[in-house]
Parts: C-alpha cells; structure tokens; sequence
C-alpha cells in the first residue's frame, strides 16, 4: 500500500535543502535524499493520529527504487545512518490496517526546513519544477508515467473483471481533464489554512500542494478483495472541506448512508432502515439531540468515525477511549447506549460469529471470502477485514454501472466523464452543463436499479453540484 513517488519542487528548494545538508549529493547517499524527500513532503498519514507513516516496503523503494528481488535489510539500521547523517528522527512502531509500520515524529523536522516548505506552498503548482531527490526536470506527464507503470504492476490483484475494467476507466482518463483544477488550488489552500487543528493544516498543505502538481489520481485494486484505492498523493485523499474547494466545478455523487443500508440487510438489521426512515434530520443531528451536545461539523466527523470503526469492529472500551474527543465521559457512555449504535455493535458481534462458524463470507460478486489460514494474533484483524471488504464489495459493486453508463455516452455530443473514484462516491463532470441534469437522473436511475437487485431495495444517490 505504500510506495515511494519523488516530489516536485521548486529548484530553489532543492538548493536550499543541499546547502545545508551538501553530503546529500553524492550517489552513495542518493536514498538519504529520498527519505528525506518523503519525511518532508510525503503524505502517507495516519488518518487517527496525523503522523506519517513509514513501512518496511516503502523504506525498500526508497533505498532500492528499481530493486528487482526483496533485499536484506532492517528498517532501524536504515533510520539510524540517516539521523546520524542529516538530522535526529524518532519513530514509534505502530500498526495500519493490519500493517506493521513506524511513526514519524514530525517534530524533529529543522524549523528552517518547515519555513522552506511552507513557502513552497505559496507557489504556482503550475511553474515548473524538479525532482527533489534526482535534480532532474519533473514535467507533469513523468510524474504520470512513474506513477502508471506502478500500478500496472498492481493489476494482477485484481478480483473480479468488473475491478479491472474500472481502473482501467479511471487510470486512462485524459490527464488534461485534471489541469482545470490547478485553479482551485489558492482557494483549497485558504481552507486548508482555516482547518482548527495546526497538524492537520500542516498535513493538508504537503498533500495538496503534491496533488497539485499533478492533479490525476491513478488507482490499484487491493488484493483479495473487490475494492479499488488511489496510489499515491491524490484529491481523494484530501479532507472533505479542502476537497471540495479543490474540485469546485465537478458534480459529486455519494451513496447516501451507504455502509448502514448495506449492512443492514447483509446483516439482518432491518432495524436499521426503520430507524433511518423514522428520524427526520439526519443521523448525526440526531445522535447530538439524544446526547444533548450542540451539532457541528466537527461533532459529525467524530460521529462518523465512532459509528464506522464500530461497524468494522472496534471495541466499545476502544472506541470510549480513541474517538469521540469533544465528548465527556457520561456522553461517550451516551453514544455507546443510542439505538443505532447499539444495533450496529450487536449486528456485528453476530455477523462475527457466522463468519468463524462458516469460515468465509460471499462479496457482491458472489465470490467466497474466506478466513484462511492465520496466525493467532492477526486472526482478529482478519475476521474484521473481512466483514469490510463484504460491505465495501457491495459498494463497489453499486457504483461500477456508472462507469459503464459513462463509457456509453462516449460517442455522444456531451458524453459525462467519471474523473474521481472514492468507495462510496465518485466526481463526474460534463462539458455541456445543460447536459449534466439528464446525465445525473440516469446516475440516479441506475443506482437505485443496481442497488435493489443486489440488496432488495433501492439506495438514493445524494448529489452536490460543487458550485
């Protein structure tokens, strides 16, 4: 899942950063500049913690890019040479989704090199720039062909033939289609620096500013599973606010309450849609009425991560003590009594049990998910993962269509384009706006179609014309 991609800069950055660190430019320290590269403008965050993260697999791309065979090495050592030779780094060993990595404590950053990046924020994502790491030109289309010839690499894991010609839709999109967001880059940029919490500013800069550059997603699929993800610095990845500013002029689609109306008949919660259809303002306005807090953005964003690592299976005492930070004690313990979120940690515990008594689950695609063969300490994570990935095939397996829609319009005057993908939701745009409403009715017409046939019931599209 991590993978390293060389950053683009300013060459003026790039002679400030060798100045003070000049043993940075021989070869033999070439991989030292890459991770120093990655530590100062990657973007691969803990979405929880804010820090970067660093795997073992990512360290190899970065000390043996074009490595053909696994090498020997130990990550420690590799971190060791660099704070001995550029500046002090402490990590903490962490775990991401089931993988083993290291957080990176930001903290250790020179403070020059913070004000350099910064001031790198400031300019024209469309000047041209170079390669921190290799000094060499970084046209916009080099970027594409790096980042390209990576996931190709990926395809294989593909799990279905629906997966494979998604991504092969997305990844051969006209990059061109993407420059008309580079104007919307001073406006996302001024959002991002209105974000409360400073680590999040500073997060959401380093991402943007590298989406920026090259504003094309490109996507892999994950393996053993029906679901797709973005490789690399991408819009998707950006918080919701940002990306709205970033991709104002784009149409969005969203599958409303998706993993709810999904789980709820995966499940046998029927309870579930009979709560959604009582409450008249919403889930999260609700659960702030019942737990007597007043309703914000911010308190949503709590609500959702709370409910949804509850739907994968976190703990209550986890979720008591990870989420939720703007409540009180008495009114986490509230949220954990609310009808909905107790229908949700029963309807797992049971769909936990029918997965280790039967071993496997069946995805949207009517392929077996099975528990396999694992050790002890991750067989936990797996049994979550599993119960993921079947929602998220449904997800997948609803939104898929809209793709072959587009492809079906493309011999007409004003055909939509699909330009992002995200799991439960996708961007579409159409160069005659007049076209566009018809467009989004037939999107709305076969989403519901989709969705009933696989599910037994039609889910609504919520739609936000980003204007």
């Amino acid at each position: 899942m991590f993978y390293y991609t060389e950053s683009t800069v300013s060459p003026n950055f790039r002679e400030t950063v060798l100045s003070h660190f000049p043993n940075l430019a021989s070869k033999k320290n070439a991989y030292l500049l890459r991770l120093l590269d990655y530590i100062v403008l990657g973007a691969d965050f803990d979405k929880d913690t804010g820090n970067l993260l660093l795997s073992r697999d990512l360290v190899k791309t970065i000390k043996w890019p074009s490595a053909s065979k696994s090498e020997n090495f130990v990550v420690r050592d590799v971190l060791n040479e660099f704070s001995d030779k550029v500046f002090s780094l402490h990590t903490t060993p962490a775990s991401w989704h089931g993988h083993k990595v290291r957080s990176l404590n930001l903290a250790d950053v020179p403070d020059w090199l913070i004000e350099l990046r910064e001031s790198e924020f400031a300019l024209n994502c469309s000047d041209p720039g170079v390669g921190l790491a290799s000094g060499s030109s970084q046209p916009r289309d080099k970027v594409y062909l790096d980042r390209l010839a990576y996931v190709d690499t990926q395809y294989h894991l593909a799990r279905d033939p629906q997966v494979e010609s998604v991504l092969n839709y997305l990844n051969g999109l006209d990059p061109m289609l993407f420059e008309c967001l580079k104007g919307n880059y001073e406006d996302a940029m001024k959002v991002v620096q209105l974000l409360p919490d400073p680590q999040s500013q500073a997060n959401q800069a380093r991402l943007l500013s590298r989406v920026a550059r090259a504003p094309k997603p490109f996507y892999s699929p994950v393996k053993n599973s029906a679901r797709i993800y973005c490789s690399g610095p991408s819009f998707p990845y950006l918080k919701g606010v940002v990306r709205d500013a970033f991709t104002k002029g784009w149409v969005q689609i969203d599958l409303k309450q998706s993993q709810l109306m999904i789980i709820s008949e995966r499940w046998g919660l029927g309870c579930i849609r009979e709560y959604l259809d009582e409450i008249n303002h919403g889930i999260w306005r609700d659960l702030a009425e019942k737990l007597e807090v007043d309703y914000s953005e911010e308190l949503k964003g709590e609500f959702k991560k709370a409910l949804y690592s509850l739907i994968f299976g976190s703990t209550r005492k986890k979720t008591l003590d990870d989420r939720l930070k703007p409540l009180t004690f008495d009114q986490k313990n509230r949220f954990l009594k609310h009808e909905l979120v107790d229908m949700v940690v029963r309807g797992f515990s049971l769909r936990r049990k029918k997965l280790k008594t039967r071993g496997f689950l069946v995805d949207a695609f009517g392929k077996e998910m099975a528990i396999g063969k694992v050790d002890k300490k991750d067989f936990g994570h797996r049994l979550r993962s599993i119960v993921a990935a079947e929602a998220q095939s449904f997800e997948f397996a609803i939104l898929a269509p809209v793709i072959e829609y587009a492809k079906s319009t493309q011999g007409e005057e004003s055909p939509l384009v699909v330009t992002g993908w995200l799991h439960d939701g996708l961007w579409v745009d159409c160069d005659d706006k007049e076209a566009l409403p018809r467009h989004i009715d037939e999107v709305r017409d076969l989403i519901k179609t989709t969705s009933f046939r696989l599910l037994g019931f039609e889910m609504e599209a919520e739609v936000d014309y980003g204007v």
